[in-house]
């Protein structure tokens, strides 16, 4: 059962409803400015009616609805939330909102099919990994570990006959092993790919897509792309990286 919700509120983006918790840090991201305005943007430029959309590390579904509304009743948008809370929310959302195309599995994904030990927070940094500050001073005292369910994305892709068209991944510096469980799905269908980096192992994953045969590149807020060799991915520690293969992104700019 998800922790009971405090002070939640309503908040609209881009013509659908979403909710989250006033007491959460993340509250003034959503509430003042565009979320992650360049993957926004971005995923406007991208998908289209029909198409799949898998969102890894949904939270409260800010992305998913907006590429549920972007694909249409042809397309399928599939959204992972290991968090109870944050996964009730999204529930709450798409109800509301009246998406009949979304799929909401409450687990996390990653490379194999097995029980982990999952971090939960209060401000959506919940993660596979023990969280990266100090709670009683930058996220507030909430820190639970619970059980956690994660399966195999390459096998549940083939399971559901899912080919994606594009991926968002932003699982607060368990990126590693989401890309690691994607590599059948990625070489056979070349989906794009949105991945949140975290300072972890960010050249690491740069380097796991390149090798993948993706050109890389960085997602700025404008939702333009900065090419990775212009790109100093050591002057951040968190950003968004784009990946694609050669042929989709010449169909890209030519949107």
């Amino acid at each position: 059962m998800p922790r009971e919700h405090q002070q939640l509120i309503r908040l609209e983006a881009f013509g659908f409803a979403y909710y989250v918790e006033m007491v959460s840090p993340l509250y003034s991201y959503y509430a003042k400015r565009l979320y992650e305005p360049g993957v926004s943007r971005l995923l406007n430029r991208l998908l289209e009616g029909g198409n799949t959309f898998i969102d890894v590390g949904a939270h409260v579904g800010y992305h998913t609805f907006l590429a549920a509304g972007l694909v249409g009743n042809r397309g399928k948008v599939i959204a992972f939330e290991p968090d109870p809370a944050s996964a009730d929310l999204l529930r709450r959302g798409r109800d509301v909102n009246g998406f009949k195309n979304i799929v909401l599995e409450e687990v996390a994904a990653g490379s194999a099919d097995q029980q982990a030990i999952f971090h939960l927070m209060e401000s959506g940094l919940s993660s596979l990994l023990h969280p990266r500050v100090r709670v009683d001073e930058v996220l507030g005292s909430f820190h639970q570990e619970t059980s956690c369910r994660t399966i195999d994305l390459d096998k549940y892709c083939f399971l559901n006959s899912l080919h994606p068209t594009c991926i968002k991944i932003d699982v607060e510096g368990a990126e590693k092993d989401v890309v690691m469980g994607l590599q059948k799905t990625i070489c056979d269908y070349h989906p794009y790919l949105i991945v949140d980096l975290h300072g972890l192992t960010n050249d690491e994953i740069v380097f796991q897509l390149q090798q993948c045969g993706y050109e890389v590149y960085k997602v700025k807020d404008s939702g333009d792309l900065l090419p990775a060799f212009e790109a100093n991915y050591c002057d951040d520690l968190e950003f968004t990286v784009f990946g694609t293969s050669g042929e989709k992104k010449k169909r890209l700019e030519n949107r």
